[in-house]
């Protein structure tokens, strides 16, 4: 009689011990399905931004052939990727506040 209560003890607390190990293993999908989506978005980021940037070269080699070498060219590429950033960097306020703001 005496096993079959710690059959019954040790049955129960395994039981509760799998529920807990599942519980968290769904937590740490949870999580890493969200990140998963931010580094999607985060690529889809960088590869729009990487294509801005790359026709901005082009403009800048394609003025280089035709014209020559001028600083001109140079300061409107470099205030082309300032001014993307600034676009990021405005993005990423506006968005920290939406957060912010819907909480």
């Amino acid at each position: 009689m005496n096993t079959l209560i710690h059959a019954d003890v040790f049955f129960f607390v395994t039981t509760i011990a799998l529920i807990v190990v599942a519980v968290g293993v769904v937590i740490i999908i949870v999580y890493v399905i969200r990140i998963l989506r931010d580094v999607a978005a985060m690529s889809r980021t960088i590869k729009k931004e990487t294509e801005v940037v790359l026709g901005d070269i082009e403009l800048l080699r394609t003025s280089v052939k035709n014209n020559g070498f001028k600083f001109r060219y140079l300061g409107t590429f470099i205030m082309n990727f300032v001014n993307m950033f600034r676009r990021y960097r405005k993005k990423k306020k506006e968005r920290a506040k939406d957060d912010n703001g819907a909480e």
